[in-house]
């Protein structure tokens, strides 16, 4: 009797220690898997890294906590990504501002520190803003801006398009194929004529003058290419002076 007792003790004990093991396991992987996770998770997000992955999809509390965190991890992109729109777009235009420009320039000067890689840039400049300002008063330089800029980014709308001064812009386009530059070009000043045809209300019409340059092998950095285009760009503007011609324009103020 003693001897089955004890058979049966240790029966017992090992069925426990069975019991306990799979609980333990159960309990791991329910919880302590789980706020492990969410843990390395917080770590993540507060080091800046917005796309970690949660995986915890249980319906009790944790899974619930889980939730949170990634509402709370989507609705924090969403607001820095506005805040960095906000940060870099010139509020006036819609296109990209000084400090977007000037990022964009160290990237390409970084850029060819270790490749040649190819880019045009493209400056332009508003004809007749002051004239218009002194004349007018500057909101309506303000309109001949916004309206500028609108047939800019009809033209340009696919590359990036920066507001560099108050009536500059330039335009950078990476690894532009055969003649897209003079393409480009002839559409800009085909749009630019189109609008005037229907805008009677800007005298000499809104006139935007283009240059552009393509990096090469004799370029040190970017300032060499943008100094070519910014030249080529005066010149037009010398052409449109020469060439422009007051339309039949009426006062509606």
């Amino acid at each position: 009797e003693i001897l089955i007792g004890l058979v049966g003790s240790e029966m017992c004990i090992r069925d426990r220690l069975i019991v306990t093991s799979l609980l333990t396991f159960k309990f791991t992987s329910i919880i302590v898997k789980p706020i492990k996770h969410l843990t390395e998770v917080s770590k993540k997000i507060a080091a800046g890294d917005l796309d970690v992955e949660i995986e915890c999809k249980t319906k009790d509390e944790i899974g619930v906590l889980a939730s949170r965190y990634s509402d709370t991890v989507k609705m924090l992109k969403k607001y820095i990504n506005k805040i960095n729109k906000q940060a870099y777009t010139d509020a006036a235009t819609d296109v990209g501002n000084k400090a977007a420009y000037h990022d964009a320039v160290q990237r390409i000067d970084k850029m060819n520190q270790h490749a040649n890689g190819d880019y045009a840039i493209f400056v332009m400049d508003i004809n007749y803003l002051k004239m218009y300002n002194d004349k007018y008063g500057h909101e309506f330089g303000d309109m001949l801006i916004s309206d500028a800029s609108t047939i800019i980014k009809r033209v340009f709308g696919d590359y990036n398009i920066y507001r560099i001064g108050g009536d500059e812009f330039t335009v950078i386009i990476n690894s532009p194929g055969n003649d897209l530059c003079e393409q480009l070009v002839k559409r800009f000043k085909q749009e630019q004529e189109l609008f005037n045809r229907n805008a009677k209300h800007y005298e000499l019409g809104v006139r935007i003058a283009v240059g552009y340059a393509v990096n090469n092998a004799t370029d040190r950095d970017y300032a060499d290419v943008f100094n070519r285009a910014d030249r080529q760009m005066y010149l037009d503007k010398q052409e449109i002076k020469k060439t422009a011609r007051a339309t039949d324009y009426v006062d509606n103020r």
